[in-house]
């Protein structure tokens, strides 16, 4: 037992046999010091046994930011990545504790194809291989780490984002390009002239990107007077 800033405190420090008595004594001798220096030890515990998790985190930034900045295919896609990965591989973390070590080991699983996911019938299938996926997971968790750290959380120090750390795996995405094949060319001509009896502008703005090899956004400025008839 001890008294801290005129407040009784009386900490359990473990069950015996868990804890030994010899252990126990080192323990509170420990914590001695550490109230000698003018640190509460007992009050430090039960912060961090209230010390907000990572789901908790996820909760706030999907309510507080991406519901708010996000629509459609993208909030969508939020979701996913952290139903899928996030909350599998770091939820039940303390926020304050989360190291670049557990966030590279969640982002090469997901490259490898290490997480599952639920069907209807109550089986589970191996998530599809995707360093894409990795790399959106990263950055919408890095943002929810900015938000920890915020005046309005405080749940980790300042500049500690585990997602920034220059150790912290990003993986180099390929651009992916696909050129139209064969039946394609007659597929995408024939969805042109239907569009046409729509929107004839627009259909020709395509044609003449397509035959000139302009850029969209100099069709989309371009004049009468431009052409040469």
């Amino acid at each position: 037992y001890y008294v801290f800033e005129g407040k009784e405190r009386r900490p359990k420090l473990g069950e015996f046999p868990q804890i030994s008595i010899d252990e126990a004594r080192r323990v509170a001798g420990d914590w001695r010091k550490l109230i000698a220096r003018g640190t509460d030890p007992s009050a430090e515990r039960q912060q961090r046994r209230v010390a907000p998790i990572v789901n908790d985190l996820c909760d706030h930034y999907l309510k507080h930011h991406a519901e708010k900045r996000y629509k459609g295919g993208t909030l969508e896609s939020v979701r996913s990545l952290i139903r899928l990965f996030v909350r599998p591989a770091l939820g039940p973390l303390r926020v304050a504790d989360v190291t670049p070590v557990h966030v590279n080991k969640m982002l090469e699983r997901i490259a490898g194809g290490g997480f599952t996911v639920l069907k209807a019938d109550g089986s589970r299938r191996p998530c599809k291989p995707s360093q894409i996926s990795a790399n959106r997971t990263r950055a919408y968790l890095s943002k929810a780490f900015n938000l920890a750290e915020g005046a309005s959380l405080k749940w980790r120090p300042r500049y500690s984002n585990p997602c920034r750390d220059p150790e912290t795996v990003h993986f180099v995405e390929r651009k992916r390009r696909k050129y139209l094949e064969g039946s394609e060319f007659k597929a995408l001509f024939v969805a042109l002239q239907h569009e046409a009896e729509t929107y004839p502008e627009r259909v020709a703005a395509l044609l003449c990107s397509l035959f000139c090899g302009s850029r969209i956004t100099e069709m989309a400025v371009l004049r009468h007077d431009c052409f040469e008839i």
